[in-house]
């Protein structure tokens, strides 16, 4: 693969930084679901107290950690390459400290709005999809 740019990160590149051959990533990559795991946790409130629903029944949320070399890669991905990346400020998914909340903040005050349904992007997924 030929380079247009210093900059540009060619999957050579790329695998060298993670440390893994091709048919490794190519075997994880097929076989994804075996590297994901279920997990639940209570949900608790800024003080650390368990939440609770309407009904009194105790909220969950249900997370999807990886495992094994998938998180090994995550991890090296995250170190060798995130780290070192300055996200401007409206970059706020998947941050460490930001939320929809943080991504709210950012826009309070402002004159301008902007809002959008994403339901015809998506029109395959509907409700249930959605809550399962």
């Amino acid at each position: 693969m030929a380079k247009n740019n210093k900059s540009q990160l060619t999957l050579y590149k790329f695998l060298q930084i993670i440390g893994i051959k091709s048919n490794e990533l190519d075997l994880i990559l097929y076989n994804l679901d075996l590297y994901y795991f279920q997990k639940e946790e209570f949900k608790l409130d800024e003080n650390g107290i368990q939440r609770y629903n309407s009904e009194g029944i105790p909220l969950k949320r249900i997370l999807w950690p990886s495992k094994g070399k998938l998180k090994q890669i995550q991890k090296k991905l995250e170190f060798k390459i995130f780290k070192k990346i300055k996200f401007p400020e409206y970059v706020q998914g998947g941050i460490k400290k930001k939320s929809g909340v943080t991504n709210a903040k950012i826009h309070l005050g402002k004159k301008f709005k902007f809002l959008t349904d994403i339901k015809m992007f998506y029109p395959s997924i509907d409700n249930l999809i959605t809550e399962r």
